[in-house]
């Protein structure tokens, strides 16, 4: 459970009832937010429902006094107050009643926002996330079980593949000819004869087929079934990182929401699963992109997790899909043991 807070009336009345009460206006949003917040938020990370519901109960009823000794014009400012914490009560008891479906984002940010009576929902909305994940990881033991089972089922592709690709890449560069990317939010791009791929992995799917003769997401068609394609690296407006083989990685559908790259903040099970997914790609791949970065378009590539604090080192059981021996035929498919 963690250990409890214990002085919460205490607490609470040096923060909260100042003989002043134009002082008290003008100390009280910089007070609650910076202490009382963070006293709650270490509540939710200890799980210590209890104790969160008596700090914020104590709060609600020091200002109901209070707004009963204020004069009428200024009774507004503490009913806006006592909705807000009253909106982070039934928020906590949502957080109780969850169980493990509702985690606090890590680390408790050192400052909270203070501008107004609003900031306690803007406290609930950016710091705190129901996890889909989480009880899955905690039914298999933990995220790097979650992990071990994550990569055994995903499909890397060989050296030999990834070099292939790279050196197409290279050749149709050095004669300006089409290469895919993914449409830009910005619609700039870093080479002058991009084609934007038609649904946003068209082309991706084709390479797959092309070099190892298994399809995916192609419906009746398809040899990976609830399986996804994941851009490790994101960046697929940039024909160095779209269709390379070094940025792909087949994942089963079920791992697939950890690998987002948005939601991946220092700390997380998600920055966890993709700086770990990273850390292996690196020591598979990190001499095959030299030639890329030579190029001299754009910010140099690296393959090294952003993360490193997060990655989660283990010796790993991964599936590599191998070269073709073959046009006609399927790439085999080797199990390997990967240590980082």
């Amino acid at each position: 459970m963690g250990q409890h807070i214990t002085d919460s009336q205490e607490f609470l009345n040096s923060h909260f009832c100042k003989k002043s009460y134009p002082s008290y206006i003008r100390g009280y949003a910089k007070k609650y937010d910076q202490d009382f917040l963070t006293k709650v938020t270490h509540c939710f990370n200890m799980h210590d429902f209890n104790e969160a519901k008596n700090l914020i109960n104590t709060a609600i009823s020091i200002l109901q006094n209070e707004k009963k000794q204020t004069e009428d014009k200024k009774r507004h400012i503490l009913s806006n107050w006592i909705s807000a914490i009253k909106s982070l009560l039934h928020f906590t008891e949502s957080f109780e009643q969850s169980g493990n479906a509702m985690t606090t984002k890590a680390p408790i940010p050192s400052k909270i926002p203070t501008k107004s009576q609003t900031s306690v929902k803007k406290y609930i909305r950016e710091r705190v996330v129901i996890e889909g994940s989480e009880a899955l990881i905690s039914q298999l033991g933990g995220v790097k079980e979650y992990l071990k089972l994550a990569l055994t089922d995903s499909y890397f592709f060989c050296k030999t593949i990834v070099r292939q690709r790279v050196n197409e890449i290279l050749d149709l560069w050095k004669v300006a000819e089409s290469i895919p990317v993914r449409k830009s939010n910005t619609g700039q791009y870093i080479y002058k004869n991009c084609i934007i791929d038609k649904d946003g992995n068209s082309n991706v799917r084709s390479i797959i087929t092309k070099y190892t003769g298994y399809c995916i997401s192609t419906g009746k068609k398809s040899n990976f079934l609830n399986y996804r394609i994941s851009h490790l690296y994101g960046n697929a407006s940039d024909p160095r990182y779209f269709s390379n083989f070094w940025n792909i990685v087949l994942v089963p559908e079920w791992a697939n929401g950890l690998l987002e790259k948005d939601s991946a903040e220092e700390g997380t099970h998600a920055s966890q699963v993709l700086n770990t997914y990273k850390a292996i790609c690196n020591q598979l791949y990190s001499d095959c992109i030299m030639q890329l970065n030579e190029l001299g378009a754009g910010e140099p590539i690296s393959l090294y997790p952003q993360q490193p604090k997060d990655v989660i080192h283990g010796t790993y059981s991964i599936k590599v899909l191998m070269e073709k021996e073959n046009s006609f035929d399927y790439s085999k498919i080797e199990t390997r043991l990967i240590t980082i």
